[in-house]
């Protein structure tokens, strides 16, 4: 296996485990918007997964295509 090889299929398990937080973001920010002065943290939590979900939309097109798409993503 290549050393790219490598990398993408880490990348793959850092993606999977990503998409895993942001879902858990997402739940703590429901628990705690219901709590007594909780608003704030409810909503940094829906940010936080906002982010990480964006963070993976950038990375899995390249990751899942590579080296296809990685002259036509702009980052």
């Amino acid at each position: 296996m290549s050393e790219l090889e490598k990398i993408k299929t880490l990348l793959r398990h850092f993606l999977e485990h990503t998409e895993e937080h942001a879902q858990e973001f997402e739940a703590l920010a429901e628990k705690t918007q219901k709590l007594r002065e909780g608003e704030a943290l409810a909503e940094a939590l829906k940010k936080a997964s906002f982010k990480l979900k964006e963070a993976i939309e950038i990375l899995k097109p390249l990751i899942y295509n590579y080296p296809k798409l990685v002259k036509e993503v702009d980052l």
